[in-house]
């Protein structure tokens, strides 16, 4: 008996709560020529994301956006400066990314028991 896996791309929510905060997710066009996927704007309340065709890359984008906003809500940014800030939210981006892709058991035991 062969299984056929289907895979389905949903879009992300339009709003977030991260702590005490209200968050609107927007999708934009463009960011210019920064080359950036997403951006989490403190003083708005909103996180913008560019799209693309891999969805990995829009999860990845929006937990990133989803991780600055993390750290400014809870106060990390007081003690980090742009560049660590960066190279920590990145990094727990994409190890998260890899953790879930690779145990799906585990978001479904998450979802099932918050």
């Amino acid at each position: 008996m062969e299984v056929e896996i289907v895979m389905v791309q949903t879009k992300p929510p339009s709003k977030l709560k991260v702590g005490y905060r209200d968050y609107t997710v927007q999708v934009v066009d463009t960011f210019g020529s920064s080359g950036q996927f997403g951006e989490c704007n403190h003083a708005t309340g909103v996180i913008q994301y560019k799209p693309v065709s891999n969805s990995i890359e829009n999860v990845n984008t929006i937990l990133h956006e989803t991780l600055h906003a993390c750290v400014y809500v809870f106060g990390m940014h007081k003690n980090l400066d742009h560049d660590a800030e960066e190279y920590v939210v990145n990094t727990l981006t994409n190890a998260l990314i890899g953790v879930f892709k690779d145990n799906p058991k585990l978001l479904t035991y998450i979802k099932d028991n918050l």
